[in-house]
């Protein structure tokens, strides 16, 4: 719970207003270890008798991301997803395993210093500008298997 009230202070301090449905997101993300879609954020505010307008959840959803909170990942075609930013996490650098059936996603922790050192000497080389980078391992999991 604190990780949540961290959050909303840190949104408060840089004047922005905490609204109920932007509580119950900033408490729904430092709750689940898994990116969620929007109809995963749906059902889980459903569950807690929160039933926001669409149009007012994208607008939080974006207010979130705007301000570095959630993250967004595309890991199906067309498909986004969201999850708590690295900063609030409590590790640093992660990335997915998906299962190709059932579509679950896990987090994995790396140090992908080597990775990211090739990709900034190679980009360096280009005179390519990197920002950011998103790494994903597809295969089947162990209860689809």
């Amino acid at each position: 719970m604190k990780k949540t009230q961290d959050i909303l202070q840190s949104l408060k301090t840089g004047g922005r207003r905490t609204t109920l449905l932007r509580k119950n997101l900033v408490h729904l993300f430092t709750l689940k270890d898994i990116p969620l879609s929007l109809e995963d954020i749906q059902a889980e505010l459903a569950r807690l008798k929160v039933k926001p307008h669409r149009v007012s959840l994208y607008r939080e959803l974006e207010f979130l991301k705007d301000s570095g909170v959630i993250e967004p990942i595309t890991i199906e075609q067309g498909k986004v997803r969201y999850e708590l930013a690295d900063e609030f996490r409590d590790f640093d650098h992660h990335h997915h395993l998906i299962c190709m059936k059932c579509k679950n996603i896990s987090d994995v922790a790396m140090n992908d210093h080597d990775l990211l050192e090739a990709a900034e000497r190679e980009s360096k080389k280009q005179k390519f500008m990197l920002v950011k980078h998103s790494l994903e391992f597809f295969g089947i999991c162990a209860d689809c298997r």
